[in-house]
C-alpha cells in the first residue's frame, strides 16, 4: 500500500467552492483544459499545431521530440494507474478484513491522470473544442457498435 499523500488537507471543500463569488467561469471544461495548458507551457516547449495531422519525417528531431514526450506522458499515466491499483485490494487470492478504500485519495489519482491525459492532448495541439469534438465523435461511434452488439 502507497503511503497516506493526507490529500483531503489541500481539497477545496464544496461549501468554498460554490460560494457565488468563486465560480466565475461559463465553461468549466474550458477553464480546466486552459489551466492545464498554461501549466504544461511551463515544461515543453514543443506542442503541435491545431490544424496539423503528421509530423512528418521520422527521423527528425521534431519527431524524436515529440516520441519522447508522448512516451513520457504515457509513462505518468500508466504510473498514476498503478497507484489506483495501490489504494485498492486487488489481490484476488487474499482475503482482506478490515480495509478500507479512501475514496479521497482515488479521486485524487484519478486527477491526476486526468492532468496526463490532458496534456497529452494538449501537446497533440487539441484545445477544449477539439477535445469535445472528438469527445462526441467517439461517443457516438461507441453507441453505434453497442447497438450493433460489440
Amino acid at each position: 500500500m502507497v503511503d497516506k499523500k493526507i490529500q483531503k488537507d489541500y481539497i477545496m471543500s464544496k461549501e468554498y467552492y460554490l460560494r457565488e463569488e468563486y465560480i466565475e467561469y461559463d465553461d468549466i471544461f474550458e477553464h480546466i483544459v486552459r489551466l492545464q495548458t498554461t501549466f504544461a507551457k511551463q515544461f515543453h516547449s514543443m506542442f503541435i499545431k491545431q490544424d496539423q495531422k503528421f509530423v512528418e519525417d521520422c527521423g527528425s528531431a521534431t519527431t524524436r521530440a515529440l516520441t519522447a514526450l508522448i512516451q513520457g506522458n504515457l509513462a505518468c499515466i500508466s504510473n498514476e494507474v498503478e497507484e489506483v491499483r495501490e489504494w485498492l485490494p486487488w489481490k484476488h487470492w487474499k482475503r482482506y478484513q478490515g480495509f478500507d478504500i479512501d475514496l479521497e485519495e482515488l479521486r485524487m489519482e484519478y486527477i491526476d491522470m486526468l492532468h496526463f491525459v490532458l496534456e497529452g492532448m494538449i501537446l497533440l495541439g487539441m484545445d477544449h473544442k477539439d477535445i469535445h469534438r472528438y469527445y462526441l465523435s467517439k461517443m457516438a461511434e461507441n453507441h453505434r457498435r453497442q447497438a450493433k452488439g460489440y
